[in-house]
């Protein structure tokens, strides 16, 4: 059965990832820019496609700050920069192997193997 994340960041969260943020932004020399929420561009769609995209983007922000993926949470943030670096592929395979993997296992890294954060699928 699927993994789902049924909400977003909560604001606690949002701000301890906010604070993350640039405290990575600012580690590697680079000037942060506060936006709108414009994640998917100005592109016009569907409602239902722009409710489906993000949902799958909160969910994926939610998973990257369970495993503390500072990168990763860099590029899905609000706050933004003329350069942001990419977040690791890992994460991204990671997130697909915790999206299909079954109830009440660990997660583990999909390299290594490795136990993630002690994340329980539930």
């Amino acid at each position: 059965m699927p993994q789902r994340i049924k909400k977003g960041l909560t604001t606690i969260q949002r701000a301890q990832s906010n604070e993350w943020i640039l405290e990575y932004l600012n580690s590697i020399n680079v000037e942060v820019i506060e936006t709108n929420d414009k994640r998917l561009g100005l592109k016009v769609r569907k409602q239902n496609t722009t409710r489906v995209y993000h949902m799958h983007l909160d969910s994926f922000e939610v998973f990257c700050f369970q495993i503390k993926c500072v990168e990763s949470l860099a590029v899905l943030s609000h706050l933004t920069s003329t350069f942001i670096p990419s977040m690791p592929p890992q994460t991204v395979a990671n997130y697909l192997k915790f999206k299909t993997s079954n109830k009440g296992e660990f997660l583990t890294d999909f390299v290594s193997g490795a136990s993630i954060k002690d994340i329980k699928l539930t």
